[in-house]
């Protein structure tokens, strides 16, 4: 993705914006590669508190609404860098390939991202989890990459 002073333009979703994403994300917003920045979580007064951030600098996504937040708007046809930072493997696990509290199986990462799209994982995992993770989002033409 570049814009046309050629310099790269991503459209970055960061997901699980507590102490520590909420951190990434906002580091995100002074990036001067970032286009847009959407803060997802299931606290609403971390996602409100974000997008507040996020339109001040300009990086608020006009799809990703704190009044209409989900996975599926968060994660959207523009998003090419989704960034996980979350507790569990098993959070990690319904956000990427399962059931979500706010929505159905078929509405994950797996099924959302477009091709070539990235993942970066800064979650506590095992590294089982990791390779087969990484496996069933290449198949698909994502990449995971770990940070952990």
């Amino acid at each position: 993705m570049t814009s046309q002073s050629n310099q790269p333009s991503f459209h970055v979703t960061v997901i699980g914006i507590g102490a520590m994403g909420g951190g990434m994300a906002r580091a995100l917003l002074d990036a001067p590669t970032t286009k847009t920045v959407v803060g997802y979580d299931r606290a609403p007064t971390l996602v409100e508190a974000f997008y507040q951030d996020a339109q001040t600098a300009g990086k608020a996504s006009v799809t990703a609404t704190p009044s209409h937040m989900s996975l599926s708007t968060a994660v959207t046809h523009e998003t090419n860098i989704v960034v996980l930072v979350l507790q569990t493997e098993a959070q990690c696990e319904a956000v990427c390939f399962g059931a979500n509290d706010d929505e159905d199986a078929s509405i994950n990462l797996s099924t959302l991202l477009k091709a070539g799209s990235g993942v970066i994982l800064c979650s506590t995992v095992t590294a089982v989890w990791a390779k087969k993770s990484q496996s069933n989002l290449s198949i698909q033409g994502d990449s995971l990459c770990r940070l952990s």
